[in-house]
């Protein structure tokens, strides 16, 4: 996986994050309890967004039962009503492959694809019964 951005004043996220409480958490949800995928929440929030520890746990703790497949399932007003607008449309973003202000990470660009492919599938189909009708 990608190293996380660092920001200025911050040299090392991974080591702050490790040493200070434990929110670094390296792998995408894939096969996580919804304890583990508290535990990423969280950390996105603190790694990416300089959010306060413990203002980051209380706002993934909105995450109860759900299982990594949820998190990758959930449409964006799902996201929303869980955790309200802002951050509810980042975990979205996250949760689709996206990074806020649109930088595709590893696993969306591949997601990214298979829609286009679709999208150019479809287009040709339709371009196919459009000459068959005439």
């Amino acid at each position: 996986m990608a190293k996380l951005p660092q920001y200025a004043g911050q040299p090392s996220p991974d080591d702050y994050l490790t040493k200070q409480n434990g929110l670094t958490l390296h792998e995408r949800p894939e096969n996580m309890s919804p304890a583990k995928i508290r535990q990423y929440l969280a950390s996105i929030l603190v790694q990416n967004h300089e959010c306060d520890v413990e203002e980051a746990k209380e706002i993934a703790s909105y995450w109860l039962y759900g299982r990594a497949s949820d998190f990758y399932q959930y449409d964006l007003d799902t996201f929303k009503d869980m955790f309200g607008d802002e951050v509810g449309m980042l975990f979205y973003l996250y949760s689709r492959g996206l990074t806020p202000g649109g930088r595709i990470t590893e696993g969306g660009f591949w997601y990214l694809l298979t829609y286009v492919y679709a999208f150019l599938v479809y287009l040709f189909v339709m371009a196919w019964i459009i000459n068959i009708g005439k």
